[in-house]
Formats: C-alpha cells, structure tokens, sequence
C-alpha cells in the first residue's frame, strides 16, 4: 500500500505525458488533399477542444503546428498539434501525398490533461477528413511543406493567422446579422479583456460593427 502511495505520489509530481498519430497502429493512413491552409485551419480548429480561456501560440521548430497551456491552480497541461507533410504507400503501390496530425502533451494534470488531449486529437481526425481524403498507407515518408512557414504565423496573441487566413471562434459571431450593434460590441470588449484578440484586431473589429449603426 505504502508502496502504491509513493509510486502515485511520483507520478503527480512528475507528471505524464500523451501521444497520439494516425501512424501508430497497423493501419496507418493519411489525409490526401494538396489544400495546405486548409489543413492547418483544421488543425487550429482542433485546438479549439482544449482552448477555453487559454491563447494558441505557434510552435517552432521543422514541424510546424500549435500549442496551448491549460492551468488549474498550481498544475498544468500543455497540448500541441503538429501537422505533418507526408508521401505514403498504399496497399496497391500507389504514392500518395497529404498530411497527417500528430497530437502530443505533457503536464501534471493526468486525469483532465489526456482526457483534453483526446478530444483534440479525435476533433483532429474529423476536421482534416473534412479537408482530405482518408487513404490507408503500408509506409509513409516525411514530405515537403508547400507554403512558407509565415503563412500559419499566429500573432503574439492568439489570433487571426496572418492574413487573416485563420478564423478564430468569437470574432466570426461579431458579424452576426441577429445580434445587436450593442452585443457585438460588448462580445468584441470580453474577447479583448481576455487577451483573445489583438489590439489591432479589437479596433478593425470594431470600425467593422459601427459601419452597421
């Protein structure tokens, strides 16, 4: 008993960690499609599961993708997405190239930190089967990213993707034709309070809902 105690006792401390990808059981598979932005929309769309309060910033390094940190008092849990390039073999020997997800997270919150992790890498599946096609694949290999890394820079907050190729839930309600200027405006100042949007953003935003007056 004492020894379950210390073995708990470690885990809690130390923390856990998750991993999950199409390419981890027998049958691997990849989403085909060429549509690169729409692939990382659907990836910071996945992140939305596990966002709540919490910004989504870039991650850097070769695989690009992104990540959030979720805190309950003194824990916390931090998930990342990466989507990875991808050219696989199928069954029939034939190539195929597109995109898969790969969902990760590390943190000392180990009941509600993988059970968030989960939520996202399942919404993954279904948003990057919504932009591709699902193929089986016997063998994958790293591919090559078709658009520059800058074009999924979130800015220093999160954000709208430069460009404003990334679509944040919250700032796509504020053009609702069935909410007053008065709730759109009030919306526009909670995600603004919450550090949700940019400075730049809250202001453009808020021309945009005064044009309706």
């Amino acid at each position: 008993m004492k020894g379950l105690f210390i073995a708990l006792l470690v885990i809690l401390i130390s923390g856990c960690s998750t991993h999950k990808s199409p390419l981890q059981s027998n049958d691997k598979f990849i989403f085909v499609t060429s549509d690169e932005e729409a692939v990382f929309q659907a990836a910071y769309d996945a992140m939305l599961e596990g966002r709540k309060e919490s910004p989504i910033a870039d991650i850097n390094g070769p695989i690009r993708g992104y990540s959030l940190t979720r805190k309950w008092g003194l824990d916390y849990w931090t998930s990342m997405i990466r989507v990875f390039p991808a050219e696989g073999i199928t069954n029939s020997g034939d190539v195929v190239r597109g995109y898969y997800p790969e969902v990760s997270g590390e943190g000392t919150l180990i009941i509600r930190g993988p059970s968030m992790d989960e939520r996202i890498y399942e919404a993954a599946l279904e948003k990057f089967e919504a932009v591709g096609t699902r193929v089986g694949v016997v063998k994958v290999e790293r591919g090559d990213y078709l658009l520059e890394r800058d074009a999924f820079r979130l800015h220093e907050k999160a954000s709208l993707r430069d460009g404003g190729t990334i679509k944040i839930e919250g700032l796509d309600s504020l053009n609702s034709e069935t909410s007053s200027i008065e709730d759109r405006l009030q919306e526009l100042e909670d995600l603004r309070s919450k550090n949700l949007i940019t400075e730049d953003e809250y202001k453009n935003a808020r021309s945009q809902i005064l044009e309706d007056i």
